[in-house]
């Protein structure tokens, strides 16, 4: 059996003038109300080698980026990622904290015919045990930023509900990861001893307004 590298896995992407020809440039969230991205990115999409789109700045890779929480409790699944080079594929977020599970759509995903959400499932499937029912998975809107890691990247920012109040790592990319409330992820945010990442970080605000829309 052969093992293919990350650099040689073959992912979706597309033009940055692509994806933005029908909606205007933005810098970090954009609600899904908006406009919708994701058929945009299906119907135009692109797959080609990670190693070469990595570097390549007119493009973007789409990544399906989902929170999982439990309402009912006001819980929020958070995790630190690992520092080991050999456990955590993208170099430039070790040992950063998020509470956004996702990753590059394979061509092996298109398969279905909406590969970004096929995509969705399956990183969940490999990268969190969830002891108990998913009850939906909905669009919350996207992410796209211009720090090094966004410059080649475009969210799309997911929420799953669940009933279960367990969840844990499934991944070795995860060094410890755990159910939280809103105000244990704001505590990580200031803390000088965590660094969130970015796309975390400008998560939290539509998080908050899910949570609160809730209420009334």
């Amino acid at each position: 059996m052969v093992f293919m590298g990350k650099d040689d896995m073959v992912i979706m992407a597309l033009p940055v003038k692509t994806l933005f020809s029908l909606y205007p440039l933005f810098e970090g969230f954009q609600a899904d109300d908006a406009f919708d991205f994701e058929s945009h990115i299906i119907k135009h999409h692109l797959y080609g080698r990670r190693g070469d789109l990595e570097i390549d700045a007119t493009h973007k890779h789409p990544i399906p980026y989902v929170l999982i929480v439990n309402s009912q409790k006001g819980l929020v699944y958070a995790y630190q990622r690992s520092s080991n080079k050999t456990e955590a594929h993208e170099s430039r977020l070790h040992g950063k904290w998020s509470w956004g599970v996702g990753g590059h759509v394979e061509q092996v995903d298109g398969v279905d015919k909406n590969p970004i959400r096929f995509c969705l499932e399956r990183e969940v499937d490999e990268e969190v045990q969830i002891n108990g029912n998913i009850s939906s998975i909905s669009l919350l809107g996207y992410i796209n930023n211009s720090d090094p890691v966004g410059l080649v990247h475009f969210g799309i920012l997911y929420l799953l509900e669940t009933d279960a109040v367990e969840v844990s790592p499934a991944d070795k990319e995860m060094k410890q990861g755990k159910f939280m409330c809103l105000s244990e992820l704001e505590e990580i945010c200031v803390s000088p001893d965590c660094t969130v990442e970015a796309w975390s970080q400008i998560a939290l605000d539509p998080l908050k307004r899910y949570f609160a829309s809730l209420q009334h």
